[in-house]
């Protein structure tokens, strides 16, 4: 009888996704990975998710995606602690999708953070939000208020959502 030789498998986390190409962080390094045809026709492999891989002649492909704690359509990830809505008053912010987003991250157990940049230029009015979410008003051009959201963000998964 003939064995196959299994191969080995590692554990990451899917960091970026680029057509059929899913870049795995291993700890050690960073892969870059195809999925096997039964996942790629899932289309059930979201930035964030936790895979296994393997080595497959001389590509690394995925084969297992782990459960997951939650995962959003918009943006299409998975796996996150708090999502920061980034709002600016150019362009003109776009509040009904920045209330789906917020809908979508609290059914999802997911921490909805609304993060209004350019505040150097012309606040963006929060008024009816500040009661529901966090919200932080950052200047990316004088740094007025950056510190604070990387303290309050500091140990969590994030991912940003906004218009652009």
């Amino acid at each position: 009888m003939i064995m196959a030789k299994q191969a080995k498998t590692e554990k990451g986390r899917v960091i970026k996704a680029v057509a059929s190409k899913f870049f795995v962080d291993t700890n050690d390094s960073v892969k870059v990975c195809f999925a096997r045809k039964k996942l790629k026709f899932d289309g059930n492999i979201f930035v964030g998710d936790y895979v296994e891989i393997a080595k497959d002649r001389d590509a690394y492909v995925i084969e297992k995606v782990d459960d997951r704690k939650n995962q959003l359509i918009r943006p299409y990830v998975s796996n996150i602690d708090c999502c920061l809505i980034v709002v600016a008053t150019e362009p003109e912010p776009d509040f009904v999708l920045v209330d789906k987003v917020i809908v979508n991250c609290l059914e999802q157990d997911v921490e909805p953070i609304i993060v209004a940049n350019k505040a150097d230029i012309s606040p963006v009015d929060l008024t009816e939000y500040k009661d529901i979410v966090k919200c932080f008003e950052i200047s990316a051009q004088t740094g007025k208020g950056v510190k604070e959201v990387f303290e309050y963000v500091e140990g969590k998964t994030v991912c940003l959502a906004g218009q652009s």
